[in-house]
């Protein structure tokens, strides 16, 4: 089929999912490269929004660590898509909150998400849920009137240190909202009852908003019960007009999307069937190791713990919730076992890996190294799994960032531009983006502030 063909059959779908960006000459044209050229030389607005703003519908069900702008996404998947064809199987490597799922959901694609933490594997799923068609309304209700009607006291969770993040009346509050949704039974239901559960947790309980570190408030900052039943009754009915939104722009799909699959584990670790005639890796990996860039096992770790092992996602014998850092150190980079070892890999591997170690060692921080290293080995043998079960023909699209480590910064686009070429991957073009406020680290203790994002997009076969 020729490239004009393409463009005019997937005219409708383009038209039906609002994308930010309309350069009708350029679309036409069918060349994936130019379109990617014409978004560095005029970036759509809808993608300088952040916040709330940014995230409509399911895309803002939580407020998750470092989420994607989904309208970039959007736009940079419905370019390939111009030139590929619909028959695509999506794949997220690192699927966090599921940004990616919901706008390949959208388009009725096949899509693969995989995350080590088992709350992004929750989010997804709760997701996926509503677009399989399920009604939370009298769930809702029937939620608010079981809170409102219990009395108890008892405490229903006990977790290490439970008690350093939880005052007594918010134990009870918080057990009165785990027996109300555990009488929903509906499991798919309570999937996306638990994100509320989780966002509650996330802005009513004794560790900081600010960071997704667990860091303790002062004592003055205490949230009182009714500002605790207020959030937790706002943030229902948020999901009610979120789903409501969802509902109303998926009405006007041309087809139903197939079933996400959704795999909780290591990247490394996990293989999945290839479908369609061509794949789409699109993700955003971590910038660096979870520890020293975002905790997402530390930021997870409270809901964790109240929600029960049979309403979460399998969760990895390797990780488990025994503590906050768990998640963290079973994540890339998490060990430094043979970190030496694994940084004469990478370098081996990536000129520029080669160079930032060289330069960065006049610093003398060998311990930052030693976790840039692991790190930048673990993301290699993560990806390399990937491609194993993506195959060709494919499109890669990664969206990264550069941090700074033992005072240099970090070439983390470049290197892992370098890792994809190394696969036999062809680079196509890197979209860039200046940061606008955004929720993650910008600047750590001794780091630059990072500005810009980098977003690469390469082709196999």
């Amino acid at each position: 089929m020729d490239s004009d063909a393409q463009f005019e059959d997937n005219t409708v779908m383009t038209l039906n999912y609002n994308t930010s960006w309309n350069n009708e000459t350029v679309l036409q044209q069918g060349h994936l490269e130019a379109t990617l050229a014409a978004f560095n030389q005029d970036t759509p607005q809808n993608w300088l929004v952040s916040g709330e703003k940014s995230r409509h519908d399911l895309h803002g069900l939580i407020r998750y660590p470092a989420m994607m702008v989904p309208s970039m996404q959007g736009d940079i998947l419905d370019a390939i898509l111009r030139e590929v064809g619909t028959d695509v199987h999506v794949i997220d490597p690192f699927v966090g909150s599921g940004t990616v799922m919901t706008e390949a959901v959208r388009r009725g694609l096949e899509f693969t998400g995989i995350d080590i933490n088992p709350l992004a594997i929750l989010i997804c799923q709760a997701k996926s849920s509503v677009e399989a068609g399920n009604c939370l309304d009298s769930a809702v209700v029937q939620v608010l009137e079981a809170v409102k009607s219990d009395w108890s006291e008892v405490v229903e969770v006990d977790f290490h240190k439970r008690d350093k993040w939880f005052e007594p009346h918010q134990l009870i509050l918080f057990s009165r909202f785990r027996r109300a949704i555990l009488g929903i039974s509906d499991r798919a239901k309570r999937s996306c009852l638990w994100v509320v559960f989780a966002e509650t947790i996330r802005s009513c309980s004794r560790t900081r908003t600010s960071t997704y570190k667990l860091h303790k408030r002062p004592d003055g900052e205490v949230v009182s019960e009714k500002a605790i039943l207020d959030t937790f009754e706002r943030n229902l009915y948020s999901l009610l007009d979120r789903v409501a939104e969802y509902k109303a722009d998926r009405a006007f799909a041309l087809q139903s999307a197939p079933t996400p699959e959704l795999i909780c584990s290591a990247t490394e670790n996990t293989c999945f069937r290839r479908r369609g005639s061509h794949r789409v890796v699109i993700t955003s990996p971590p910038y660096g190791d979870n520890r020293t860039t975002i905790p997402y096992g530390q930021f997870s770790y409270l809901a964790l713990n109240w929600i029960p092992c049979s309403d979460l996602p399998k969760v990895p014998v390797s990780t488990g919730l025994a503590n906050p850092a768990a998640i963290d150190f079973a994540s890339l980079g998490g060990s430094l076992k043979d970190a030496e070892q694994k940084t004469a890999k990478i370098e081996a591997i990536s000129t520029t890996a080669k160079e930032f170690f060289a330069s960065a060692r006049v610093a003398k921080n060998e311990e930052k190294l030693r976790k840039v290293g692991a790190f930048l080995w673990d993301y290699y043998v993560a990806l390399k799994k990937v491609n194993e079960c993506v195959g060709a023909p494919s499109h890669w699209v990664i969206t990264s960032g550069n941090r700074t480590s033992a005072e240099t910064l970090v070439p983390f686009d470049q290197i892992g531009r370098e890792i994809i070429e190394s696969f036999g991957g062809k680079w196509i073009k890197n979209v860039e983006r200046r940061l606008p406020v955004k929720r993650m680290p910008s600047k750590n203790n001794r780091g630059d502030m990072i500005t810009t994002e980098s977003t690469l997009v390469a082709s196999f076969g």
